[in-house]
This record gives C-alpha cells, structure tokens and sequence, in this order.
C-alpha cells in the first residue's frame, strides 16, 4: 500500500493505492502457503489483481477535479456465458469549473462490468448542482444510470450491486433517470421546470419493426411561466416520447393548467393531453408504459 501527494503546478494527485495479487493457480481464499520457514495466508481473490484506491483525489488546477474511492479487479466473472472484469467506485465526485461557473456532481457509486462483447452496469449519483451561472439554476438528485452493450441478456449481483437486463429492451441500452428542476431567468421572465425524468436510448418495437430510438419519460412534471403578476402553471404532467432520425412522437398527459394575475380573465384546465408526431409517418408504440 503507498500513499502519495502530487502537486505538479496547475495538476495535483493524492490518496492511497493498494495492489492485491493472487496468481496462485487454483489457490483457494484462506489457504494456507508454507515458503520455506514462513507461512501465508492467501486472503485475496483466486487467480488476479485488485488495484483499490482510497481518497484518490486528481486535480488540474481547480478546473476539473475527481475523487473516489476506485477498485479495479482482473478476476474473471462469468455472468451468462460472457467473462467480465469489475471496476468500482464510491465516494466518488466530478467538479467542472469554467470561470464563477462550477458544475458539480457528487455521490458517485456503483459498479461496472468490463468485457470484450461490451460493458455492463449501474452508477448512482446522489445530486448534481449547477452555481454561478446568473439567471440558471440546476438541481439534479437522485439519478442512476444503467446500461449494457452486450448485446446480450445479463443479470447478476456485483460488489452488492443487483441488476437484470435480460429484457429484450435491455440488451443494448443506455438510460439515465432522476428528479430535477432547472430555473431560467431572462428579462424578468421565471421559467421553471421539475419533475422526475428518464432518458433511455435503446432499441424498440415501432411499427412492428425494430428501431433504434431514445426514449424520454416524465411524471410529476410542473412547469411555471411568471412575468411580472402573471402566472401560467402546469401541474401532474407525465406522459412519455420517442425520438429517432424521422422526428419525435409521444403523448404528454396534464393534470391541471391555470392562468393567474390578469386582472378579470381566469383560466383554469383539468385532463389535458398532447399529443404529436413529427416523423412524417404513421407511429406505432408503447414508451414506459405509453401507448400512441
């Protein structure tokens, strides 16, 4: 085990590596080695190196910093006929700084799984935050990303992490999900958006033909509109839509929709719904659980 601080001018490194090697043949964990007067205790995995870093902390100036607590294991996983390597990480955080701008991302954790048919995984980032940028706000929690690019069905639990991606859908997909609100500012108009959403790009049934599209889905949307007095408000949206090369389709629900602050005008509408299409062509499909 080493521990190390580097400061280079604007780069800088710092934290604790440790390597773990066990290349023993068959040597099970906890067996007993005798070298000549000396006895060992294997302790680590069977046949491979864990590379494992604590505090691990890598800057260039203050514009890009990373940190985590990263594992990297040459052991072989076999995981529905396919040999996978682990990486790991926790604790982990992505500061991006431009100028008074910083984007933030923090809670970083999961697990992935490398192989030569592709990679497979789940990531868990606790909040994502966006200051210093006048008129934007950006707050971002709870996300989680999940992808295989097997192209294959993959299911198991690594380093505590559980995940099923044997669905037809799930065999080569990248999705992000999570709750978030952006705010925009402009010209004394208040903008502002929220709810939970989901960005899936993956392969699907439309038309009765399988095409590659990316998927959105959204619930417990809002969306604010305020100049001055006057407010417009849309509550309880959810609905969900596809994008592919020919445009986008779906269908967005609304739960109530009202206009405040003119005076001797009210507006109020319940159970609405959008429905579009701008791919030029007839579409047919269900999206999380959406059908148009």
């Amino acid at each position: 085990e080493m521990t190390a601080d580097i400061d280079a001018g604007p780069a800088s490194a710092s934290g604790s590596v440790k390597v773990i090697s066990n290349t023993a043949g068959n040597t099970a964990t906890g067996t007993s080695i005798k070298v000549g007067a000396t006895t060992l205790t294997v302790t680590a995995d069977v046949n491979g190196d864990t590379i494992a870093t604590s505090g691990l902390k890598i800057g260039i100036s203050d514009a890009l910093v990373l940190q985590g607590d990263l594992t990297y294991s040459t052991v072989v996983q076999t995981l529905s006929g396919i040999d996978f390597r682990e990486t790991s990480i926790a604790n982990g955080s992505i500061q991006v700084k431009v100028g008074g701008v910083t984007l933030l991302a923090s809670g970083i954790a999961g697990t992935f799984l490398n192989s030569d048919q592709g990679v497979v995984g789940k990531l868990a980032v606790g909040s994502v935050t966006l200051t210093g940028l006048t008129g934007v706000t950006l707050e971002l929690t709870g996300i989680e990303l999940n992808f295989n690019t097997t192209n294959a069905a993959v299911s198991g639990t690594v380093g505590g992490t559980a995940f099923d991606f044997t669905a037809a859908d799930r065999q080569n997909f990248k999705a992000i999900s999570g709750t978030g609100k952006i705010g925009l500012t402009l010209g004394g108009v208040l903008t502002e958006v929220s709810g939970n959403f989901a960005f899936d790009q993956s392969t699907l049934t439309v038309n009765g033909a399988s095409t590659k599209v990316i998927q959105v889905g959204v619930s417990n949307g809002e969306v604010t509109l305020a100049v001055g007095g006057v407010e417009a408000k849309a509550t309880g949206i959810s609905g969900a839509l596809l994008i592919n090369a020919a445009g986008t389709a779906g269908k967005l629900n609304v739960g109530t929709f009202t206009l405040t602050g003119i005076t001797g005008v009210t507006l109020s509408v319940t159970a609405a719904s959008i429905e579009f299409n701008t791919t030029g062509e007839a579409v047919s499909a269900s999206v999380g659980g959406q059908s148009f």
